[in-house]
């Protein structure tokens, strides 16, 4: 696990030296640079595969090919075998110099034959071109900044920023669904690779490709094919010379996980943090027979918004980024590398949203239209979203987009901003919610918080349902199969108690609406500045939702008492972000 930065087009030692300093957290075992006359490659390395020093970046025998690397590719041992019988010879221990061999033999082509987690920068110094990749699922992040006829580009996003401006097209996105997908970001000027992408720089051209999409397959005993894809997938990922444990939420996902890792090894270290979400955490522990750490937090746990947001450079108003904050600095305590549970959700059907897609499709579909609209009349007294939803079932693309938004499109319109169009990720498929989870949320929320959240604590976290094998499994698997992480809970049945494998899905839960520091949202939102890219009449009617009688009756409800209060936590983080970054102001409450 690494930190990497570099550029292309420019010789500059000074401003490698301080992209690098950004990068301390992700590599404090070791630091190295490259220079020749077009190319600066920089790498901060964090050993957890071979704890001897080696030289960085790593070069091929004929110092042609430099390499810069973060994450882990797992199934190098039989990569480097076979490389190994053709001829090639390796230096270190590490696992990504096979890249640097399999580029030599199969070029590009490399990347497909590649079982991990990555993003790295391999410089072609013959050809004098760049390429720069990032896994299948996106599970490591990757920036670039193109200038002119040079190229940067960063694991992080903040060595990137020269003049920071704000990317107003790229505000929809990010208000709409609290994170930001696409190749665009909040900064005008820098992008980010997308998840399954690979880009080469050459002569001033950026060409960027997609390498993967989802592969359908014939799948004949599903239970028995899962439960082989789940031991090689843990087994692959419990190489490591550090030590290592398991985050553990008490839910299916992770403690499947757990289960099989304990089919390894013989002790094990599980994490979680106590509250009513995770309350299952410890029975499972008990039941596994684990080492087992909780640990709480409170209301106090709020302060630490701004330095989250400031370690994501990028910002995402995922609440849960606190507790995971947390976590992983009281796991650091223990270990340097943990397993995790992301992903199952969007492979196995997991969300509650694909249960009221559905339901409503189902139910719209035998609904006459005058009754459809006497029903989008008494939805009035529920949040805007509610009638908006109903009224555009059919179209499911509009509908689920409007279902996962944070704001109405009557609201976002009103402060002056607009949803972004979505319907290019909808085939037509049954999966497409979940392809649109997968290849969206899941690389830009939820990998994106474990990773920056995991490295600021200087950590490794390790996410086995994001195997490309499990993942193109669950996307061949019948409907039926794929709902409600069906399969997962038949296959554990007997190895886990019936309290998990029959419990419903319960979203890990950040008490916004309790917490929500107003008095730091309205200092913020003083500035005049930030302020410019809203309608202030309807900023006021959001910050005061309690007085609301549409709030009175979600209050009811404990999922549906957070809707306002989201709303206010992504302009919350919006507006950290903007003091930050884009006026260089410390905030802290």
């Amino acid at each position: 696990m690494c930190g990497i930065y570099g550029f292309i087009g420019l010789i500059d030692k000074e401003r490698l030296a301080s992209m690098g300093k950004f990068m301390t957290h992700r590599g404090p075992d070791q630091i190295g640079h490259y220079f020749s006359e077009n190319a600066s490659l920089g790498m901060n390395r964090l050993k957890i595969i071979d704890p001897t020093d080696i030289e960085l970046p790593l070069k091929n025998e004929t110092s042609s090919l430099i390499l810069t690397f973060n994450g882990e590719i797992y199934n190098y041992p039989e990569l480097k075998k076979d490389l190994v019988k053709k001829g090639h010879i390796f230096t270190t221990e590490t696992d990504f110099e096979v890249i640097l061999h399999l580029y030599e033999e199969y070029g590009e082509k490399l990347l497909l034959r590649l079982n991990g987690m990555f993003a790295f920068a391999l410089y072609d110094k013959k050809q004098e071109k760049l390429i720069i990749a990032r896994d299948r699922l996106g599970i490591k992040p990757l920036f670039y900044s193109q200038i002119g006829s040079k190229l940067f580009f960063s694991s992080e996003v903040k060595p990137l920023i020269t003049k920071a401006q704000v990317n107003t097209a790229s505000m929809a996105r990010f208000l709409g669904f609290r994170y930001n997908f696409g190749r665009d970001t909040l900064f005008q000027g820098i992008s980010k690779l997308e998840a399954g992408s690979y880009a080469t720089f050459q002569k001033g051209g950026l060409d960027i490709i997609r390498y993967w999409g989802i592969n359908s397959q014939e799948i004949k005993n599903p239970k028995e094919e899962l439960d082989k894809l789940m031991h090689d997938s843990i087994k692959l990922r419990l190489q490591s010379d550090v030590n290592w444990g398991v985050f553990l939420s008490g839910g299916i996902d992770s403690s499947a996980i757990a289960y099989y890792v304990k089919q390894n090894v013989e002790n094990l270290t599980t994490f979680s943090m106590d509250c009513e979400e995770n309350k299952n955490a410890g029975l499972v522990a008990d039941f596994l027979g684990t080492k087992h750490f909780s640990f709480r937090y409170d209301k106090t746990s709020i302060s630490l918004l701004p330095e989250i947001i400031s370690r994501f450079g990028e910002p995402l108003a995922d609440p849960i980024a606190i507790p995971t904050f947390l976590l992983a600095k009281e796991a650091k305590k223990h270990v340097t590398m943990v397993l995790s549970g992301e992903g199952a959700d969007e492979v196995f059907g997991g969300y509650e949203q694909y249960k009221i897609m559905k339901n409503a499709l189902a139910i719209n579909k035998h609904l006459p239209d005058p009754v459809k609209l006497l029903g989008a009349q008494g939805l009035r007294i529920l949040p805007e979203n509610a009638k908006e939803f109903f009224l555009s079932l059919e179209s499911p693309e509009e509908a689920y987009k409007i279902l996962v938004s944070q704001f109405s499109k009557k609201q976002l319109k009103k402060l002056g901003i607009s949803l972004p169009e979505i319907k290019p990720l909808f085939v037509g498929k049954s999966t497409d919610m979940q392809y649109f989870d997968l290849t969206r949320f899941l690389p830009e929320d939820n990998l994106f918080r474990l990773d920056h959240m995991l490295m600021a604590n200087k950590m490794e976290g390790r996410v086995p349902f994001l195997d490309h094998r499990i993942v193109e499994f669950g996307f061949s698997l019948p409907a039926q199969e794929r709902q409600d992480k069906k399969i997962l809970r038949d296959l554990m049945v007997g190895r886990l108690p019936k309290q998990i494998t029959q419990a419903k899905k319960k979203r890990w839960i950040f008490p916004t609406n309790d917490w929500f520091p107003f008095d730091a949202f309205k200092r913020i939102f003083e500035d005049k500045d930030l302020l410019q890219f809203f309608n202030i009449e309807e900023l006021k009617k959001i910050t005061n939702y309690k007085k609301s009688i549409k709030y009175q009756l979600l209050k009811l409800n404990t999922l549906t008492r957070l809707y306002y209060s989201r709303q206010l936590w992504n302009l919350l983080c919006f507006g950290i972000w903007y003091k930050q970054f884009i006026k260089n102001e410390e905030v802290a409450f």
